[in-house]
């Protein structure tokens, strides 16, 4: 087992367990919900617990002997990102683990240790309200899926431990991936304040895409504007109107968008340009959009007169039937009520919407249909869009 000793001087040693190894921390790899419980005070016999929800992320790094996570959640309605760097000494086979945040412009001295099967504990000496104390982290990876972190001090040399903070990690809820069709569709049509759309676009992509996409969302991929400089323009998807409010519900209510919501509305004038579609006759939008192998993408929207949007479908139908579930869908408006009025959409029962795709604008002037429905006279609006390449 990982044990430490303290010298009359105070140095800490630390004897690793004979299993340490460099593959310890391959459970961690990958997304994670963290249920967090903090005391509230430490080392003066607190009982009081804060509550609170954060999110992670770990990656290897330095060829698999060394792994970096995140911890994205808010303090008192403040953005705080944590940071862990663990890294692997083949040759005295324990690992250091450093820790930073947005509140430290320096790494901490290292908790060192190791597992002992599938219990890990690391230890450190540090001071704490004045007083010399010894900081212990220990993993239990006992459910894999299921690993819990915690923290504890000692201020008598490690006879006695206060357990301070606990976490509990789960999995995010399953990915949707593109394999499932959209049911539900929202075009997202934001006008930026002047100049930061591009600033706004690495945001959203650093922030927001993969935390989207880990809890449920489907998300095609976002764009710019071609010949509007000052817009940025995303899709996201579900499979049905439930899973999409259950989504908002969690998502906007969740540690990332309070964390990082503020600073993303702050570069937006208006949001709520949003139209809510469902796919007609039924249409998968991985197909349309390739799985971001299309970086060229032409919206197109259709107003029908009153009563002549079913007629105006089964036009566009037979004009666009060559390409149908190759690189077009066609979309209409999703009538059933918006339950999360925080976000507005548009529902216009006349609009038909038209998705096509193309590998480049090259690509656009030459496969693109001259569109022509005979018998209606519409007002047609087109937005081409240049994918902006997710991470």
């Amino acid at each position: 087992m990982t044990t430490f000793t303290l010298t009359p001087h105070g140095s800490l040693t630390v004897t690793p367990a004979a299993t340490s190894s460099p593959h310890d921390f391959d459970f961690l790899i990958g997304r994670w919900v963290i249920q967090n419980r903090k005391l509230k005070t430490r080392l003066n016999h607190s009982n009081e617990w804060d509550t609170f929800e954060a999110t992670g992320n770990l990656r290897k790094v330095l060829h698999g002997r060394g792994n970096i996570d995140d911890f994205i959640t808010t303090f008192d309605g403040q953005p705080f990102e944590g940071m862990a760097l663990r890294i692997f000494d083949p040759g005295t086979t324990l690992w250091s683990i450093y820790w930073s945040d947005t509140n430290r412009g320096t790494l901490d001295k290292p908790v060192v240790g190791s597992f002992d099967g599938n219990i890990g504990r690391f230890y450190s000496r540090d001071t704490y309200g004045g007083k010399d104390i010894v900081v212990m982290f220990q993993w239990d990876k006992t459910d894999p899926a299921k690993p819990v972190w915690s923290q504890a001090f000692s201020d008598d040399a490690g006879k006695t431990w206060e357990w301070n903070w606990y976490m509990y990690f789960t999995r995010p809820p399953q990915q949707v991936t593109f394999q499932e069709p959209i049911r539900v569709l929202e075009l997202r049509n934001y006008l930026m304040q002047p100049g930061m759309t591009g600033r706004f676009a690495q945001y959203f992509s650093d922030h927001f895409v993969g935390t989207q996409r880990a809890q449920g969302a489907m998300l095609p991929g976002i764009f710019t504007v071609q010949g509007e400089a000052d817009r940025f323009f995303w899709m996201r998807g579900f499979g049905d109107m439930a899973s999409r409010l259950s989504f908002l519900q969690g998502f906007y209510g969740g540690a990332v968008w309070k964390g990082y919501g503020r600073e993303a509305n702050g570069m937006i004038i208006d949001s709520d340009q949003v139209h809510l579609l469902r796919p007609w006759p039924e249409g998968r939008v991985e197909d349309v959009l390739g799985n971001g192998r299309y970086g060229f993408v032409v919206i197109d929207y259709y107003y029908a007169k009153a009563g002549k949007r079913d007629a105006l479908l089964q036009g566009l139908a037979k004009v666009y039937e060559p390409q149908m579930k190759e690189r077009v869908s066609l979309w209409v408006t999703e009538m059933q009520a918006n339950e999360f009025p925080r976000l507005p959409v548009i529902q216009e029962k006349d609009l038909v919407v038209v998705i096509s795709s193309f590998l480049g604008e090259a690509d656009y002037r030459e496969k693109s249909p001259l569109v022509e429905v005979e018998g209606h006279s519409v007002k047609r609006e087109t937005i081409v869009l240049n994918r902006v390449l997710n991470r």
